[in-house]
């Protein structure tokens, strides 16, 4: 049975697989991106698929979120998972000493906060089967933390995994469920050329994780192949 999948940050990388997956698994695809001028590929696969579209939403921007909220639920269709992949890095090296505080503001709204935006403005397209997973990292992990740097990046990554442990305590009463996924250390424009992991491994193992949640799993934090991850 075809589902109606919603993914933010769809243009490149991780986001941009998750999209070629679920549109080769026959689901109805909402693939988001922040600027056309880097979103060729995507733009050009909406061309040539039907089951596909493409929106343009800015995370960050209330007004933004609030318009893509708006066409979504003109669409009339009930979200059936909503992947908030939309996400910046905050400066690897950035310590106390060099870290600017705007700039840390800035990365936490677009990782913490914006996902939190995403997923107020989709909820009447929701229900209670519906899934919501947030890209995390392992990064935002304070138990594994013992190589510092990447101040604001951390931060971010801790903040969206207590937005989505509170949220799944909101979801228990409705039904709906929602995860953290650390997809692994992937050779993307952000994970760099060294990283050991393919986009499409990542996506595959989340994918093949996300068919087999059980209410169990509302609020957990969990790497690409379903390995449970210290908070």
């Amino acid at each position: 049975m075809s589902r109606t999948v919603v993914i933010t940050g769809a243009n490149r990388g991780i986001g941009f697989e998750f999209v070629r997956q679920c549109h080769a698994a026959g689901d109805r695809v909402v693939a988001t991106y922040r600027s056309a001028e880097r979103s060729e590929e995507l733009l050009q696969l909406c061309k040539n698929n039907g089951s596909i579209d493409v929106q343009q939403l800015e995370v960050s921007d209330p007004r933004s979120v609030s318009e893509f909220g708006r066409w979504v639920l003109k669409q009339r269709v009930t979200i059936n998972l909503l992947i908030n992949n939309a996400g910046m890095g905050g400066g690897w090296q950035a310590g106390i000493t060099d870290i600017d505080s705007q700039r840390m503001l800035h990365v936490i709204d677009v990782n913490a906060v914006g996902p939190l935006r995403v997923t107020q403005a989709l909820l009447p397209a929701m229900d209670a089967g519906s899934t919501v997973v947030h890209i995390s990292s392992l990064m935002g992990s304070i138990e594994d933390n013992e190589s510092g740097n990447a101040m604001a990046y951390r931060a971010s990554k801790t903040a969206l995994n207590s937005v989505m442990k509170t949220m799944a305590l909101e979801f228990e009463k409705t039904g709906m469920s929602t995860i953290c996924f650390h997809p692994g250390w992937v050779r993307t424009e952000l994970g760099g050329d060294d990283a050991p992991l393919m986009p499409e491994d990542s996506v595959a193992g989340m994918l093949k994780v996300i068919s087999e949640l059980t209410a169990e799993d509302n609020g957990s934090f969990l790497q690409y192949d379903g390995a449970r991850l210290p908070w």
